[in-house]
Parts: C-alpha cells; structure tokens; sequence
C-alpha cells in the first residue's frame, strides 16, 4: 500500500506543481461508469490497492462534492484535493486509436449517449483527493490512506489517453454494472473496452473485479473479459447499496 501522506504528495496537492500521474496510476483500480460507488474503496484492503481512478459521464461536480458531503467514506476525511485541468492528464496530448469493433454503428450510438449525459468539453471535470483515515481506526478498517482521482468522461477514452498513453497498466479493472442499455453508455461497451485495453503495449490489467446477481453468479461464458480472467481469487463481496448484486475478483490465465 501506498502512503499517501508523505510531505512531497501535500506538495503535489497544490496546482502549482507537478501531478504525480504516474505514481497515481500505478498499481490503481480503475473503474468506468463509477457514479459515487464507494465499493471498491470499501473492500480495498482485501483487493490489496489504495489508488482509485473513478470515470463516469454523468457525475456533476455538484454531485461529486454532494456525495463528499452527504455521504463521505466511512472513516475517512478529506486530507487534500485539487480540481485538475486536461494538461495535467495528458501532458502530452493523445490521439486516439480505435480498434476495428469501433464500425460507424456503434460510433452513432456512442454521440447519442455523450449527449443524453450532456458529455462534452464544458461540463468535463477532473479532482484529484486525498483522503486519511480517522485516528481512532486500525488497519482493520483499511488502508491509513487513499488516492481517488475522479474523472467526468467516457470510460474507454479515459483508459486510452491515461494507462495506455503513459504505458501503465491499472492492478484492477473494475466492471461493474456499467448500464449498458438504457442506463446512458453505449452499446457493446464491455466488447469495445476489452478491445482498447488490448492495444496496451503492456498487456492487460492484472485482475478483473466484476458484478453478479447475489442469487445467480454464473458468468456470460462469451464475454473476452470472462475468458481472459477465468480464475476465481476473492468474492462474493457486498456492493453498496445494492444488496441484489456482489462483486468477485478474477484473475488471468
């Protein structure tokens, strides 16, 4: 685990100096179409990470502060954070690479759930938050900090122009109920986001942290993710919120 108390990170809090993208990004948990789901956070003593990196198309920045707010993580305060500007992400910019399952379709319904969720340029934000646990806690409760970088944007483009741009792979990637009908994404994103992640010049992610129904785990046997992480190593564990669902880990062949 990380610590990310230390003087140089208090540093790089402030917007006057250097993001620490790449130790951010190191051995992280990124999880696309996130909303406020403090999940993975909760369990991330058992899923051996303490950096996030949260995407989602719909979250507001009002909402986001709302959240911190109304319903922060149990057991920890804010130690820091800093509102990001696409400079800091992308210091060097990026073009994008589309795999070949991207076909004119699909491209279509990708511009129509950007404009449902009134995803475009000015509504995009990026915050950078440290957060520290309460003294009175033990590991027991989880790490002593955490790094959660939340980003308003598309979850597939956000993989490409951070861990494939900087060439770093995430610990985790995280699937977990991306709403992939009416909930606002686009269709066959699981397909189209397996595809990207295989352009990474590093491979794939380690480990695979997905959702089923409490009632019904068994997998889609055709999915890429499934074949590619078929290895049980944690789970079920709860999601929050949703009593209905769980979430287990996998890992690769």
């Amino acid at each position: 685990m990380k610590d990310w108390l230390t003087t140089e990170i208090q540093n790089r809090l402030d917007a006057s100096n250097s993001l620490p993208l790449q130790e951010i990004l190191a051995d992280s948990l990124f999880y696309p179409a996130a909303g406020v789901d403090g999940s993975p956070v909760r369990h991330a003593k058992r899923l051996g990470v303490n950096s996030f990196v949260y995407v989602d198309t719909i979250t507001s920045v009002e909402k986001l502060d709302e959240t911190f707010i109304l319903e922060p993580f149990r057991g920890y305060q804010i130690f820091g954070q800093r509102r990001l500007v696409k400079e800091d992400l992308i210091p060097n910019g990026w073009a994008p690479r589309l795999p070949e399952s991207f076909h004119p379709g699909l491209m279509e319904r990708y511009n129509f759930a950007m404009r449902l969720t009134n995803a475009n340029p000015i509504t995009a934000f990026a915050t950078w938050f440290i957060l520290k646990r309460d003294q009175e806690l033990d590991d027991t409760h989880g790490p002593a900090s955490f790094s959660l970088l939340y980003i308003r944007g598309e979850g597939v483009a956000t993989y490409q122009a951070l861990y494939i741009e900087q060439k770093i792979l995430p610990r985790i990637v995280a699937i977990i109920r991306p709403g992939t009908g009416f909930g606002g994404n686009y269709g066959d994103f699981e397909e189209l986001f397996f595809d990207v992640a295989a352009i990474h010049p590093e491979g794939m992610p380690l480990r695979l942290l997905e959702w089923h129904s409490v009632n019904h785990p068994n997998r889609n046997a055709d999915s890429p993710w499934v074949k590619h992480y078929p290895t049980h190593l944690l789970g079920p564990l709860p999601k929050d919120g949703e009593p209905d669902f769980a979430l287990s880990l996998y890992g690769a062949v």
